[in-house]
């Protein structure tokens, strides 16, 4: 079964996922991303770069760090430079929406993959920069299904077959 009473992550809570609501879940998450580029916020983009140039080199460090705690306030501020990327507010809602629901997801088994993902997320941010450079804010939805995809290859043997 799969319940989220909150939108936030609640780290008392525990979530229990099958195999089949999982895929779902980030099929869905990969299909709102490719949406960014239909409703665009180009104004955002010379604050989101400024950000993400601070962000990249937090993550090197994190990931040097190994600090999990510090990793997932990065990915959270990279969830909201994006989202900040995205003109239309129901989809912008949606969007940050299941990314928090997905880090209930991420939080249990985030410590056997970390240097993959710290380097995928740091890869995923340094994508966006040159996407965001180019004006190509389709990329930036593309970018990021791309990368949810990656990470549901990477989670998905935590999830028994059904």
């Amino acid at each position: 079964d799969f319940t989220v009473n909150a939108l936030y992550y609640d780290p008392t809570t525990e979530t229990v996922i099958d195999r089949h609501t999982f895929e779902d879940f980030f099929t869905f998450r990969m299909h709102l991303s490719e949406l960014i580029g239909d409703f665009p916020a180009p104004a955002e983009i010379p604050a989101v770069l400024s950000s993400l140039d601070h962000l990249i080199d937090m993550a090197e460090q994190t990931r040097d760090d190994r600090d999990m705690v510090r990793f997932w306030r990065l990915n959270h501020a990279l969830q909201d430079a994006t989202g900040k990327l995205i003109g239309n507010q129901s989809l912008r809602e949606t969007h940050m929406r299941y990314y928090f629901l997905a880090c209930r997801i991420w939080y249990s088994v985030i410590e056997g993959i970390f240097d993959d993902q710290s380097a995928d997320f740091i890869g995923e941010a340094q994508e966006i920069v040159k996407a965001l450079k180019a004006g190509d804010l389709r990329a930036v939805g593309f970018i990021q299904r791309n990368h949810i995809a990656l990470g549901m290859h990477r989670i998905s043997p935590f999830f028994l077959s059904e």
